[in-house]
C-alpha cells in the first residue's frame, strides 16, 4: 500500500548541511529497502500560484501565501506491505530529520 508523507520545515530557517544530509541518507536508506517510490522538495510558499477555472478561463493568480510557521516543503511516497511499517518508514524519516512524524507537494534532489 502506498502512503504520502508530508515534510513540514519552516521557511525562515536557513538550511542546515546536516539535515540536507540525513535527508539523502533517508532517501538512500529506503530506496535501497525498495519502499522510496518517489518524492520531491517543492518551492517556498511564496513563489507559489493558484490556477482556477471559471467559466471556461483560466486564471492564474500569486499566493496563497501562508501565514503559519511552517509550510509543506516536500514530500515522499512509500510503499510497504503493512500499515506498521508505514509508521517505522515515516518514523525513520522524522527522527533523522528532527521533525514530527505527520502522514496525511520542484526543486532536484
Amino acid at each position: 500500500m502506498k502512503y504520502l508523507l508530508l515534510i513540514a520545515d519552516d521557511e525562515s530557517v536557513k538550511d542546515d548541511p546536516d539535515r540536507t544530509a540525513a535527508y539523502m541518507a533517508w532517501v538512500e536508506e529506503a530506496g535501497s529497502r525498495g519502499v522510496l517510490v518517489g518524492g520531491e522538495r517543492l518551492h517556498q510558499s511564496s513563489d507559489a500560484t493558484t490556477v482556477r477555472v471559471r467559466n471556461d478561463e483560466l486564471l492564474v493568480a500569486d499566493g496563497p501565501f501562508a501565514e503559519t510557521k511552517e509550510q509543506i516543503a516536500g514530500y515522499f511516497v512509500i510503499d510497504v506491505a503493512e500499515h506498521r511499517r508505514r509508521h517505522q518508514g515515516g518514523g525513520n524519516a522524522a527522527r533523522r530529520l528532527q521533525r514530527r512524524d505527520r502522514d496525511s507537494a520542484d526543486w532536484e534532489m
